[in-house]
């Protein structure tokens, strides 16, 4: 990008280019991530003239096609003819909260406060737009609140008079239709104008890559600047250097794996799938999972021809998940084995017995990959090991033996002494959340109401110390009770009751429950041992 100078457009040529599609996105751009505070901070900064930042566009012969296919602006309409000038590589945040405040977006209404009389240069706000919000479209009841719609600022006085008188009028109007106070909407007609003058004319700087930039270059630079606070996935990098004929193939194989494998939004959120996919194709194929293979031919093959068979372990693999007791992100401790099981799923015996001991084998792997330190830096290649290995135990070409992660010696579970160093389960730590899992499994009974933990339930499940820190400095001279061991999920009522109790002390309170009917101690110990 030698020789590139900054460049730049005011607010009403951006919209201007976008409303004709003169400025588009490339279609691996992903969706706005951008929440609707940013927005009204966006549009507080260029109201007071403050920076916002730079764009980074890459320049587009309009008589060519170009080399990422364009989509528009979210929430704006092109004509069918539009000739694309400019594809936003960095920007997209910026530029579409400008053109949904001030065109008027389908969800959220922006306003300028306003303060009669004062100099004020005003605030944004914003109101979510529901049949309970009927105001919104009431200039008189904005103007009680103080509120300004934003859309007003969007074209010059000269333009936008007729529109402005009309909302300022109504503002204004008095029962018997006439207007009140003359000088009051002069006031007001001015401050906008003034406002609108302030927004229009703010200048947005852009660097344009020039159009020889290649797909490659242009790709790179994008992920380099990009400054987005949802960084680009993998996989749309991959789609975004593809062939077209490749790129709607790979985002509709994406979308049907989100769509047909059931509680797969539990564990990975859908702009997370496609880089599973990728890892997935890769040890189908033979391939380490890392990025230099992402784009070989044989696993884009394998990606789009044979997404229902990668569909199929993934289902597969959900189970097993499902079966025990692990139903949901927050409590997987590991996505290793969503990468490797599905992969296996092709190779799973079809008779009766063999699938039976494969099923164990891959339930064993699973806990495994929880429980020891098999994968770390050096994961994918671990992955690739283990995966070549698995495959030969499920077509009886070798014993479960063979599978490196069984190596006790390299790979051992946690001894008593490592369980006591956990840290707390609800952190990010694979042993950690093993551990929870594993109590989980075992049905991890409410210790007040006795309830097993479910997957419709555990979502409302909370946090709790099985010992207070008071308790345990005294008792068992431990200065932090944030420790897995101590860790067990709860419902809110108990999580309430219990407090900072010790344990016993709170669950001898419920002898005699609210039914009535008396519980034992041994009731109370299986309650405990239902946590481990």
């Amino acid at each position: 990008m030698a020789g590139v100078r900054a460049d730049h457009h005011n607010i009403e040529e951006w919209l201007d280019l976008v409303q004709k599609g003169s400025v588009q996105l490339p279609d691996f751009q992903r969706d706005v991530v951008w929440s609707y505070q940013r927005v009204v901070d966006f549009l507080n900064a260029a109201l007071r003239g403050r920076p916002v930042g730079c764009l980074l566009v890459l320049k587009i012969d309009p008589h060519k096609k170009p080399p990422f296919d364009p989509r528009p602006i979210e929430g704006s309409s092109i004509p069918q003819d539009a000739a694309c000038e400019y594809l936003i590589l960095d920007g997209q945040q910026r530029i579409t909260a400008l053109w949904r405040a001030l065109m008027d977006d389908e969800e959220r209404q922006y306003f300028i406060q306003y303060k009669p009389g004062e100099d004020d240069d005003g605030k944004v706000t914003s109101r979510r737009k529901t049949n309970k919000q009927a105001w919104l479209n009431d200039p008189k009841k904005c103007l009680e609140r103080g509120l300004v719609p934003v859309t007003l600022l969007r074209h010059p006085p000269i333009d936008n008079r007729a529109e402005v008188r009309a909302w300022v009028d109504k503002a204004y109007a008095e029962p018997d239709g006439s207007t009140k106070d003359l000088s009051a909407v002069r006031d007001l007609e001015d401050w906008i104008a003034a406002r609108s003058e302030a927004l229009r004319t703010f200048a947005i700087p852009f660097l344009p890559m020039p159009k020889e930039t290649s797909e490659n270059e242009a790709i790179e630079t994008f992920i380099e600047s990009n400054t987005s606070s949802q960084r680009l996935r993998k996989f749309d990098i991959v789609v975004g250097r593809m062939r077209r004929i490749h790129q709607s193939k790979l985002r509709e194989a994406r979308q049907k794996a989100y769509e047909k494998v059931d509680n797969l939004e539990r564990y990975l959120d859908e702009s997370e799938v496609g880089d599973l996919l990728l890892k997935i194709a890769c040890l189908r194929t033979g391939q380490t999972p890392v990025e230099s293979h992402y784009e070989r031919s044989d696993v884009m093959d394998d990606l789009k021809d044979n997404i229902d068979a990668i569909i199929d372990g993934l289902t597969w693999t959900i189970s097993l998940l499902d079966e025990d007791g692990i139903w949901d992100r927050q409590r997987l401790p590991s996505v290793v084995p969503l990468r490797v099981l599905p992969a296996l799923h092709s190779f799973l015996p079809t008779e009766s017995d063999p699938k039976v001991v494969a099923n164990k084998t891959a339930r064993a792997y699973l806990w495994r990959a929880f429980l020891t330190e098999r994968y770390g830096s050096t994961a994918a290649t671990l992955l690739r090991e283990d995966y070549d290995s698995l495959r030969k135990v499920f077509q009886n070409k070798s014993e479960a033996s063979s599978v490196p992660i069984w190596n006790a010696d390299e790979y051992p579970l946690p001894t008593t002494k490592d369980l006591l160093k956990l840290g707390w389960s609800a952190h990010v730590g694979a042993r950690s959340r093993a551990l929870l899992a594993i109590a989980l499994r075992c049905g991890a009974r409410d210790i007040g109401s006795n309830r097993k933990v479910s997957k419709t339930d555990i979502s409302r499940r909370q946090y709790h110390h099985l010992f207070a820190q008071a308790y345990l400095e005294k008792k068992a001279r431990r200065s932090s009770p944030d420790l897995a061991l101590n860790c067990i999920l709860i419902e809110a009522k108990t999580n309430r009751e219990a407090s900072d109790k010790p344990p016993m002390e709170y669950l001898k309170s419920r002898l005699v429950e609210v039914s009535g009917v008396r519980i034992t101690m041994r009731d109370i110990e299986r309650r405990l041992e239902s946590h481990l």
